[in-house]
């Protein structure tokens, strides 16, 4: 099987990812998004030939409209661009959670300084506060 892998920087992950997608005879083309332009009407002609591809970029914004783009060339992406956008956004995540069973700590959602406030003191301290987007503490 023909391998594409976006990336935007080839971290230990990916170089795992590659390594083992060679082992298994799977041929690899790398695709680095910084120097790629993606049309709406045809793919770039690096996905020549590639059967599936697997995106791991960094920045979510990116992969959010990646994935969109290799749907919309009818090339199968993990993740799919459904579950890339389900992913980015922590309500949409906990929601997708909660209905699939999976246990989660307690979650509530708030819009104003005194609901959260409300909501703290529901839950007790130590309590986590996250905005609804954006990952790696920022």
């Amino acid at each position: 099987m023909h391998v594409g892998l976006l990336y935007s920087r080839i971290r230990q992950d990916e170089k795992l990812l590659l390594n083992e997608l060679r082992e298994r005879d799977h041929e690899v083309t790398k695709i680095d998004v910084r120097k790629e332009q993606f049309d709406t009407a045809r793919p770039p002609a690096i996905l020549d030939d590639v059967d599936i591809v697997f995106d791991r970029c960094l920045a979510t914004s990116r992969s959010l409209y990646l994935t969109k783009f290799i749907d919309s060339y009818d090339i199968p992406v993990i993740n799919s661009p459904e579950t890339a956008a389900i992913c980015a956004d922590k309500i949409e995540n906990s929601l997708a959670l909660e209905d699939a069973g999976v246990t989660t700590p307690e979650t509530k959602v708030a819009y104003t300084t005194d609901s959260a406030m409300t909501a703290i003191e529901s839950f007790g301290y130590p309590c986590v506060l996250k905005p609804v987007t954006g990952s790696w503490g920022r």
